[in-house]
């Protein structure tokens, strides 16, 4: 799970400094600590236990979905795809909001071949507000971006739905195909991991050959023009006449 962290460094006040430093000087000569040090530092750290805590035990509001789009195509062999990862489910400016994603994109490489990758851009642009990371494999490719802005500007940046990222596929073998998501985490601007309620497919249809569909269109004009002169008036009237309605 990819997790934000930030760091902050806080000035302590004077006193607090002396104090720090007279306990110091009661370790190296062995005088009892001083309680008016030792007890505000334990209290800090037991606030900082509860906030950890909080967020490593907190919980998404609602579940979050992960699709493709469009979800079925019909090209030819040479044609080039492009694949658009969408999440939705999300809070319009409020939270949740995606702070963080790592993903897997599974493919045939029998019949596709990985030609490009373009992140989104809600997360921030690159590499100022956001970091990604592109590892390509043999029939997969792991792609994933953190993003370095605020949770509240991702809250008001991000809408309901969006793209996280568009991979372009070149269509290198005939027959169908299917892309999946074989490994998806997303997080909030704060690091807890969203809970995901469904993945998508995107399905490759191959496009019939051209001498098929040729085919087809002949025999369907041959059939066509039976059926036409088969309920020509003519053959009709023939028909009547070899064959006379009784009485």
């Amino acid at each position: 799970m990819l997790r934000i962290t930030s760091r902050t460094r806080a000035t302590a006040p004077a006193t607090n400094r002396a104090y720090s430093h007279g306990n110091r000087a009661a370790c190296r000569t062995g005088r009892p600590l001083d309680p008016k040090v030792t007890k505000p530092r334990n209290e800090a750290m037991k606030v900082l236990l509860l906030l950890l805590a909080m967020t490593i035990g907190a919980s998404p509001a609602k579940a979050i979905s992960l699709s493709f789009a469009p979800d079925l195509f019909t090209p030819a062999v040479g044609d080039t795809i492009s694949v658009a990862v969408v999440v939705a489910g999300l809070g319009a400016g409020v939270p949740p909001s995606v702070g963080a994603f790592d993903l897997t994109v599974a493919y045939d490489p029998s019949r596709l071949a990985l030609s490009d990758l373009a992140f989104g851009s809600l997360l921030g642009s690159v590499p100022v507000e956001a970091v990604p990371s592109v590892v390509p494999g043999s029939s997969s490719v792991n792609f994933a971006e953190v993003s370095l802005l605020p949770p509240a500007t991702l809250d008001a940046l991000q809408p309901d739905s969006f793209t996280l990222a568009t991979i372009d596929f070149s269509i290198i073998g005939a027959g169908g195909s299917t892309v999946t998501l074989s490994h998806a985490l997303v997080s909030d601007g704060f690091g807890n991991s969203l809970a995901i309620s469904g993945l998508g497919i995107a399905t490759i249809v191959p496009e019939p050959a051209t001498p098929l569909l040729l085919g087809s269109g002949i025999a369907g004009l041959v059939m066509f023009g039976r059926t036409k002169q088969l309920r020509s008036p003519a053959r009709t009237e023939a028909a009547l006449t070899r064959w006379p309605a009784t009485a």
